[in-house]
């Protein structure tokens, strides 16, 4: 994490918008939030298949965000959909994250990693990439 946190904010830094793609052995929720906190692109859980690597190479590449800064952070947005969302929306979230909280120290799966950073499929980069990818097999 100290290394995202040093090629984002360091003002030395040769390529603040270089994309980051983290590949972890633990994938506990808190350490993915603080992960993307940081200022990462993409998380991939060991063991690493070809496939989910190479999806989400391409989800950097040939989808990538725009970088932001919002206080202390510098990164990629980390809204990955474009809807619009009221307040009290937002607040049932809360209520509903406090009762979540027990679960924080599980392990997800690279699946459940992957709808946790990309909540709507054909909204995220990698799921424009995974369409992509099958649009490409189709027609060949």
């Amino acid at each position: 994490m100290e290394l995202v946190k040093k090629i984002r904010n360091d003002s030395a830094s040769p390529d603040r918008f270089m994309p980051i793609i983290m590949v972890a052995a633990h994938s506990e929720r808190p350490r993915i939030i603080a992960a993307r906190d940081a200022g990462i692109n993409e998380f991939v859980m060991k063991p690493v298949s070809a496939r989910t690597l190479f999806s989400r190479l391409n989800a950097v590449i040939e989808h990538p965000r725009r970088y932001v800064r919002a206080g202390e952070y510098f990164g990629p947005d980390r809204r990955r959909k474009w809807t619009f969302v009221d307040f009290e929306r937002r607040d049932i979230k809360k209520k509903k994250k406090g009762a979540a909280a027990d679960d924080d120290t599980k392990e997800m799966s690279q699946e459940e990693i992957n709808e946790f950073l990309n909540p709507e499929k054909e909204d995220s980069e990698a799921g424009q990439a995974e369409a992509t990818d099958a649009v490409a097999k189709s027609s060949s």
